[in-house]
Parts: C-alpha cells; sequence; structure tokens
C-alpha cells in the first residue's frame, strides 16, 4: 500500500474540541470537528472503524474462549494473539 499527501491530509483534516460543562466548568467530553468544510476525512473514518471492529471482534472472541476454555484472560489484543500461537 502506498501512501499518499491526501492519505495524511485526511488524517489530519479533523481537531479535538473539549467540551465544558458551563455550570461546574469541569471537561465532560470532546467533539472532533473538521478544520474546514471542504476537508475529507474518509480514510480518518475508515480507520477509527477498522480499529473499533478489530476492538469488537478480540473482545467476542476472547469472551466465547473463556468461556469455552474456563479461563479468565482479559480482552486485549495480545492475549489474543497468544491465544492464536497456542492453537496454531
Amino acid at each position: 500500500h502506498k501512501y499518499t499527501i491526501d492519505y495524511f491530509k485526511q488524517l489530519s483534516s479533523e481537531e479535538k474540541e473539549v467540551q465544558m460543562d458551563e455550570r461546574t466548568g469541569e471537561v465532560k467530553g470532546w467533539k472532533w470537528n473538521k478544520i474546514t468544510a471542504s476537508h475529507q476525512n474518509h480514510f480518518w473514518d475508515c480507520k477509527i472503524y477498522n480499529i473499533a471492529a478489530r476492538d469488537i471482534f478480540v473482545y467476542n472472541f476472547i469472551k466465547e474462549y473463556n468461556k469455552n476454555a474456563g479461563s479468565k484472560l482479559e480482552p486485549t489484543w495480545f492475549n489474543f494473539a497468544k491465544i492464536l500461537r497456542e492453537l496454531f
């Protein structure tokens, strides 16, 4: 896969904004805003969706593995790779 300047522009097309509670002054969360309306962010979206899909898959895989193996492994990428090494 060849990375282009467009790829990196899309990865940096948004900025994180702190969301404050006006009453307490405490941080209540974050919001991602496009730097300009014309900036594209499709590669960024795909990257985040893929990370989320991987994390959900690993969580469900290890949950089933724990149920079947009677173990209590944490659902981490490291443990997922460890299980695969043991199986194959």
